[in-house]
């Protein structure tokens, strides 16, 4: 007897992220919005194994610099809704805040970084208390962006960033795809 699991709400999430990347048409000389998908694991043996996968969004803004003639520094708004799993259990969790880019003019790659406000439906698992369903996410990112889609690595870690005990931290390694509009 075969027996299928029904997925859960955020692999639903991230499969329909996938799909829109696939069937997005031709990008705008403008384009301004990366949607995508990112997959990490833990970057330390923390006596426990987590993994997250979430589906993101990242707005630029319209507050840009020139720094010399070649280099621009952007801001952008970035969330993410994804799920923070240890073993067979799982969490939602969710971000949304500030980042900065920085690239050169003509070159593909680009150097991301920000910080965002993150919330998790759990907290508890059986190998770990990372304390606290209201956390803290910062990371930087570097992408090589072709023409409509980027490949890039980003290193994440999350904390609650002292406000409750125990305050262990996860710092995460993790790929991306993007599809810029």
């Amino acid at each position: 007897m075969i027996r299928l699991r029904l997925a859960s709400a955020p692999s639903l999430l991230l499969m329909l992220a996938v799909a829109g990347l696939l069937a997005s048409g031709p990008i705008d000389a403008q384009d301004r919005t990366t949607i995508g998908i990112r997959a990490g694991t833990l970057a330390t043996d923390r006596q426990a194994d987590f993994t997250q996968y979430e589906a993101f969004l990242a707005h630029d803004l319209p507050w840009r610099w020139r720094l010399g003639t070649d280099w621009v520094l952007g801001t952008r708004l970035n969330a993410s809704l994804g799920v923070l799993r240890s073993g067979d259990e799982e969490s939602l969790i969710g971000t949304i805040g500030p980042g900065l880019t920085l690239h050169r003019a003509g070159s593909p790659w680009i150097f991301d970084a920000g910080t965002s406000l993150a919330g998790l439906d759990k907290d508890v698992f059986r190998k770990k208390d990372i304390g606290g369903q209201f956390q803290f996410s910062s990371s930087i990112a570097l992408n090589y962006r072709f023409e409509s889609v980027s490949l890039g690595y980003r290193f994440m870690h999350l904390s609650n960033g002292g406000l409750s005990d125990p305050n262990p931290g996860l710092d995460m390694h993790m790929l991306e795809l993007g599809r810029h509009l």
